[in-house]
C-alpha cells in the first residue's frame, strides 16, 4: 500500500468512527498535548500551506483522555509525555461525509499542558499515516502563536504560570 493509500484508509477510518459516534448521538472526542521546552510550546505546522495546529487526536474507545494525549503525543512526535494539568474544553461541529451521508460531527476537545519525560522526537508522520500526505513538521513557537489553535487566554495564562514557576525552581 502507497502513502497515498494508507493516508486514504486512515481517513476513512476516522470519518467511520465519527459517524458511529453520530448515530448515537455521542461526541468524537479529542485529546491535544500542549508540551513545553525552554518557555516555548510544540506545534504542528502544515509544509504547504504554513498553518499551525495542536498536537493530539481522537480518544478511542475504552482510552481515558489522559492516555490518549500521552499515546497522540508519542505517535505524532517520538516524545513521551507527562499530562500535568488539564487546560481548557472546547466544543465545535466538523461538517463530515460518510458513504453519501452528510452529518455532523460534535466534538469536544480537552486540552492539556504536558511535561516531556524522554524527548526522541521523530520526523512527523503519526503512526497511522495520518500526515503521510500533508507534509508536517513539528516546531518549537511562542506561547502566542497558541491563540490560532483555539486556546483561550486563560490557558495561555496557565502555561506563562508554569514556565514561571519552572524557571523559578
Amino acid at each position: 500500500m502507497n502513502k497515498k493509500e494508507k493516508h486514504e484508509e486512515y481517513v476513512n477510518e476516522k470519518t467511520h468512527f465519527a459517524y458511529s459516534k453520530y448515530l448515537k448521538g455521542e461526541y468524537f472526542e479529542k485529546a491535544r498535548a500542549i508540551i513545553v521546552k525552554d518557555g516555548k510550546v510544540a506545534l504542528l505546522r502544515s509544509l504547504s500551506d504554513g498553518s499551525v495546529f495542536m498536537i493530539g487526536g481522537g480518544v478511542d474507545e475504552g482510552e481515558t483522555v489522559e492516555q490518549a494525549v500521552i499515546r497522540e503525543a508519542f505517535e505524532e512526535t517520538g516524545m513521551k509525555v507527562k499530562p500535568i494539568m488539564q487546560l481548557q474544553t472546547n466544543y465545535y461541529e466538523w461538517d463530515l461525509e460518510c458513504d453519501g451521508n452528510k452529518f455532523v460531527s460534535k466534538r469536544v476537545e480537552y486540552i492539556y499542558l504536558c511535561q516531556p519525560l524522554e524527548e526522541k522526537a521523530s520526523v512527523v508522520s503519526g503512526l497511522e499515516g495520518e500526515y503521510d500526505e500533508a507534509g508536517v513538521e513539528m516546531i518549537y513557537a511562542d506561547i502566542e502563536k497558541l491563540a490560532d489553535c483555539r486556546v483561550n487566554i486563560e490557558g495561555i495564562a496557565k502555561i506563562r504560570e508554569y514556565i514561571n514557576q519552572k524557571n523559578a525552581d
